[in-house]
Formats: structure tokens, sequence, C-alpha cells
């Protein structure tokens, strides 16, 4: 039992019930309101580059998972070949003078679209002659891939474009 004027810790509870209901505006208040509001924005950002069809950091529509893409690819590369004319593979040190893959990929890309590629194939040759690899002779060739082919098994190019080609000396 509780002192006088004050409820019963049971009792309150049952008077708490007894309470006419209270509108949901009444309920939720000023602050329910502003964070009903804010996940309905960050929700409308979120899906907004479905709607616009815009990739944007950081919220993206993920182009490169949700566009069509061609069955063709198109690569430029550098390709060492042994004596007996088996492909060697190069390292991005002899291609690029670097062991990061992707200032190899640019610099072959570059040397083909600004018709530099003898003068890279030259430089790839001198730096693998310095090497250990066993590369008899360099080519800088632009390759054409079918890719869902290339998955299933069929690795040769279906075009082959020599841009350079220049021998290792020793």
């Amino acid at each position: 039992m509780g002192s006088v004027g004050t409820p019963r810790r049971d009792q309150a509870a049952d008077d708490s019930a007894a309470e006419p209901s209270v509108g949901v505006a009444t309920r939720l208040g000023r602050l329910g309101w502003v964070r009903i509001a804010v996940s309905l924005a960050l929700l409308a950002a979120v899906l907004w580059p479905l709607v616009a069809q815009k990739d944007s950091f950081p919220f993206s529509n993920y182009p490169m998972f949700s566009f069509p893409r061609d069955r063709d690819s198109t690569v430029n590369v550098a390709i060492g070949f042994g004596a007996d004319g088996q492909p060697v593979t190069l390292s991005p040190e002899s291609i690029a003078g670097s062991d990061q893959v992707i200032h190899a990929a640019r610099a072959v890309g570059d040397a083909v679209r600004s018709d530099a590629a003898p003068a890279l194939c030259e430089e790839i040759a001198r730096r693998v002659a310095a090497g250990s690899t066993p590369a008899a002779s360099i080519e800088i060739v632009t390759e054409t891939f079918d890719v869902v082919d290339w998955f299933d098994g069929d690795t040769e190019p279906d075009q082959r474009v020599v841009h350079a080609r220049c021998e290792v000396r020793r």
C-alpha cells in the first residue's frame, strides 16, 4: 500500500489504460514528424538515381551492372614472345617501369592511341633485355574478344591488330 495520495503501482497502470486514446499527431509529436520527413527524404535520395538514370556519388544506380554491354571487348596489350614463338607474360615493370598494373595498361593504351607504339615497344625491349624475362621479341597489339565465348573457353581473340613489333637485343 502506498502513502496517502500516492497511487499504488498497480493502480497507476490501470489508470493509464483508462485514459482516452490520443491521436497519431499528438503521440508522434514534433520530433516524430521530423524523423519521418528525414527518413522519406533519404529514401527519395537513394531511389533518385533509378529515376534520373544519372550516376553520382554517393547515390548510384551502378551503371556498370545495369546497362546492356557489348559482347566484344577490345584491349591494348604488350606481349612478349620466346625464341620458340610462344607467348611470354610481361610484368608491369617491363612494360611501364612500375609495378602498377594500371600504369602499364595506361602506357600501352596511350601509345596505341598516339601512334607511339614503336617507341614503347623499343622501350619495353630494353627493359626486358636488362631483366630476366625470357622474351626474344615484343609486340604491341590490340585484341578484340567475344567476352561470352572467352568465358566459355575460347580465349583466342576474334581480331588482332599489331601496332609494333621489335626484337629484344641481349
